[in-house]
């Protein structure tokens, strides 16, 4: 199947009420275990690269070319997803590689200038007829979001901020700060992520995917989360805490293709078009 867009997954999802995940990759050889877990789970993912992924692709002997071959293969929907970007420069050789969906990061500015950048990335390329994401608030890691074992409240998305956002900016969807963080098992702020899901009427993500668990799914699916990232767990199993990047064996594949399959499979257990 020809990749599809962004905004096509997730239209998908709210009609059959059920989570994209989100899965970046590091390596050719990751990209086709993530695919293949995804295909034995029957389930469309984004499969997606940030600027560093992209580096670490090419470093390990792989390119963007062959990530494309591999989603144009795949017989399952998926979306070539840039995640995390900044710079122009990286939005201009992402659409140049036939990427099919769209991240901006402009979440640390204060909300004015996020809105003014995002606003500039999306129109000077055209971004929303793929499928386009920002972020408002921060998620981060633990030392960042930590402190004398308090969650930083202050970065929380705000509701208000978050309705003003996408009325500025009018992107696809939005990634949402409300306790999830990169690594580590977060706090999900219900009554946060139930008022931004009120106010607003766009598909919502969350990122920092590898601490949460089944229950955190159904209750993200009840209120509007449609898309969730998963990095760190994925490098983790896959390269063994291997720095390297050197000592990739049976193990860590197989190891792999299940945490997919399992996450594919959680995501899509509301699904109402399964047979």
């Amino acid at each position: 199947m020809v990749k599809v867009n962004g905004i096509s997954l997730l239209r998908e999802a709210q009609t059959h009420n059920y989570i994209v995940p989100g899965f970046n990759v590091s390596s050719i050889q990751m990209a086709k275990v993530v695919l293949e877990g995804a295909k034995q789970a029957n389930s469309p993912i984004f499969l997606q690269t940030n600027p560093i992924n992209i580096n670490n692709i090419n470093a390990n002997g792989g390119n963007i070319k062959e990530l494309n071959e591999l989603v144009n293969l795949h017989p399952l929907p998926v979306a070539l997803h840039l995640d995390h970007a900044k710079k122009l420069i990286m939005f201009k050789s992402a659409l140049m590689n036939n990427y099919s969906s769209f991240m901006a990061d402009y979440s640390e500015y204060t909300l004015e200038k996020n809105i003014k950048l995002t606003i500039n990335v999306k129109n000077k390329f055209t971004l929303s007829k793929f499928g386009f994401e920002a972020e408002l608030g921060i998620v981060g890691g633990q030392s960042e979001l930590i402190k004398k074992g308090e969650i930083v409240k202050n970065l929380y998305t705000d509701p208000e901020e978050a309705t003003y956002f996408i009325k500025k900016t009018n992107v696809n969807s939005l990634a949402i700060s409300i306790g999830s963080m990169h690594g580590i098992a977060g706090k999900i702020n219900k009554v946060i992520l139930k008022e931004i899901n009120n106010k607003v009427n766009i598909p919502l993500v969350v990122h920092g995917g590898s601490g949460l668990n089944a229950e955190h799914f159904l209750l993200l699916n009840k209120h509007g989360i449609k898309k969730i990232n998963f990095g760190t767990a994925l490098h983790k199993i896959f390269y063994n805490n291997n720095q390297s990047k050197k000592m990739i064996n049976l193990a860590n594949i197989n190891s792999l293709k299940k945490f997919v399959i399992k996450i594919c499979n959680e995501l899509n257990s509301n699904r109402n078009d399964y047979k």
